[in-house]
């Protein structure tokens, strides 16, 4: 799992010199648990190695989309002869997770030096899995009452759950586990309750729910999916 990353462009021969190349920069800024989102943090630049050079044509495509796009001049040469990380451009996005809360971040870009070539690249990293309730099923076990059947991703530490659509949430497990089953009972025969999980990652004590579902006790009414 990666929280920065450099994509290097191939390398170019400039004045006689060679190693100048375009490269991308970025920085894991932070991850929404309940939104099961990243966001990124970017930078691009020139490595100039003893030379100077007019740029034209910058781009970087981050997480599937355009996050530069300069037709053109990008930097103007100036005679500056030293060694250098020319900075162009910078900026932010957020990318939202799988499913799974995985993610894989790819960055690619390209920046032409004139009259030399073009420095162009490409690279994905995967970044760190948000933790996700990755399957939920509710199961009726007696007339009054039903289990609850969860798997995560990750290592869970806390298991509760509402039964009156959030307003409320009771301790079911309490302990390590990445799938576990939970027996709800003494409810009411034949009615159909607002049911909602939530789930705390034993690592970093942050909690992931899910959505609502409607469960009737002593009626088969199950539900399998992804949050």
């Amino acid at each position: 799992m990666a929280s920065s990353g450099r994509m290097t462009g191939n390398s170019l021969t400039i004045g006689g010199y060679g190693s100048q190349y375009y490269f991308v920069d970025w920085q894991l800024a932070s991850q929404s648990t309940a939104n099961n989102t990243s966001t990124i943090n970017w930078q691009n630049y020139f490595h100039f190695n003893l030379a100077d050079s007019q740029l034209d044509n910058g781009d970087v495509v981050a997480g599937g989309a355009t996050r530069y796009d300069v037709p053109g001049r990008v930097y103007n040469y100036t005679g500056n002869f030293t060694t250098r990380d020319q900075a162009i451009s910078s900026g932010s996005f957020t990318v939202t997770h799988n499913a799974d809360g995985t993610y894989n971040l790819s960055v690619s870009g390209a920046i032409t030096a004139y009259t030399v070539g073009t420095s162009s690249g490409s690279q994905s990293w995967a970044l760190p899995t948000i933790t996700r309730i990755t399957a939920l099923t509710y199961t009726p076990v007696t007339d009054v009452g039903f289990s609850i059947n969860v798997t995560t991703n990750a290592t869970c530490d806390l298991l509760e759950y509402s039964t009156n659509n959030g307003s409320t949430y009771t301790t079911g497990f309490s302990g390590d586990f990445t799938s576990t089953t939970v027996v709800v009972s003494n409810l009411a025969s034949d009615t159909a309750y607002q049911v909602i999980v939530r789930v705390r990652n034993k690592a970093d004590q942050q909690k992931v729910t899910s959505s609502m579902t409607s469960v009737t006790t002593g009626t088969q009414n199950n539900f399998m999916g992804f949050l």
